[in-house]
C-alpha cells in the first residue's frame, strides 16, 4: 500500500500557529503547477511525520538527497502527486502520498497522524531556481 490519496486543504481561511493562511481556488492551482514544475526539475517533497522547526530539513529535496533523508526518523515517505478536486462545498487538494512503510501508511491513511502542508514564502534550490509560495 505505498501509494494512496489523501484529500486535504479546502479552499478556505485557515488559523496556524503562524497566523491565518488565505488558502483559495487560484493558490490551490499555483501550488499544483509549483509542484509539477519541482516534479520536472527533479525535487523530490518529502513527506515526514512532524514538522521541523528547522526549514533547511523540511525543503523539497533532489532524488539523491531524498534517498539520504530516508534514514531521517521522521521522514516516511515523499508527496508522488498533486491534484485538484472539487465538490459541492468547493476545491481541494487531492495529494497522492508514496509511504512505503505498510504501518506508516495505514497511520497517515487512517488519520492517526497529522497530514498538514508546510508552507514555503520562498526558497532556493540547488540549482539556484527560486520557487515562490511553495510546499
Amino acid at each position: 500500500m505505498p501509494l494512496f490519496k489523501k484529500s486535504i486543504l479546502r479552499a478556505r481561511k485557515y488559523q496556524s500557529p503562524d497566523g491565518e493562511i488565505n488558502l483559495d481556488s487560484a493558490r490551490l492551482k499555483h501550488w499544483q503547477d509549483s509542484f509539477k514544475r519541482m516534479a520536472d526539475e527533479g525535487l523530490e517533497v518529502p513527506v515526514a511525520f512532524d514538522h521541523s522547526d528547522d526549514p533547511t530539513k523540511t525543503l523539497p529535496v533532489t532524488k539523491a538527497e531524498y534517498a539520504k533523508q530516508l534514514s531521517a526518523k521522521n521522514v516516511v515517505g515523499k508527496l508522488a502527486d498533486f491534484e485538484l478536486g472539487s465538490d459541492a462545498d468547493g476545491e481541494f487538494a487531492v495529494l497522492t502520498l508514496d509511504i512505503p512503510d505498510e504501518e506508516a501508511a495505514a497511520k497517515a491513511e487512517h488519520n492517526l497522524v497529522d497530514i498538514s502542508p508546510v508552507i514555503h514564502e520562498r526558497f532556493r534550490d540547488g540549482q539556484k531556481t527560486e520557487w515562490l509560495d511553495v510546499f
